[in-house]
């Protein structure tokens, strides 16, 4: 992604798109750095590893994609370990039904609602290097109805 990215998809105005993208680039000086290391490291066909040590594959002709590669393996690491932590066995009536990309679905009876911010952030709770990663909560009867609940 880069300017133009941000002009094409998603319309900014090209001299907003640029400073938008001078912006990040400045508050993220690192992540240009991180991103050519990896490309070269994909060329030299080296083996990638996510934050945890897992490896990633990559393939050389989208070198470009390293890093977004990198952060998806991690993220799912995260979403894994989250879900590895959530007990069933806990009395407390919520089911773990699966996930969606970065996103754990759960079911639980209404009487509960007003719980489970308390018994979702024990089990989801995470960070890394300390820094702490966020939980968003949304509970609703169907998927186009959910409301988000402060934690």
């Amino acid at each position: 992604m880069g300017p133009n990215t941000l002009v094409e998809q998603y319309k900014f105005d090209r001299d907003e798109a640029i400073a938008l993208w001078n912006r990040f680039n400045k508050i993220f000086s690192e992540l240009d750095r991180y991103r050519n290391i990896l490309s070269e490291e994909v060329k030299q066909r080296k083996l990638l590893t996510n934050y945890f040590g897992i490896p990633v594959s990559v393939e050389i002709s989208s070198a470009f994609s390293a890093v977004n590669a990198v952060i998806q393996s991690t993220a799912a690491c995260i979403l894994l370990q989250a879900v590895g932590n959530f007990s069933i066995n806990d009395g407390n009536d919520i089911r773990l039904l699966f996930t969606v990309h970065d996103e754990i679905i759960f079911d639980a009876p209404f009487s509960i609602h007003s719980k489970i911010p308390q018994i979702v952030s024990r089990y989801m709770k995470n960070e890394i290097e300390g820094i702490p990663l966020p939980i968003k909560l949304s509970v609703g009867k169907s998927w186009d109805n959910l409301k988000v609940i402060e934690m």
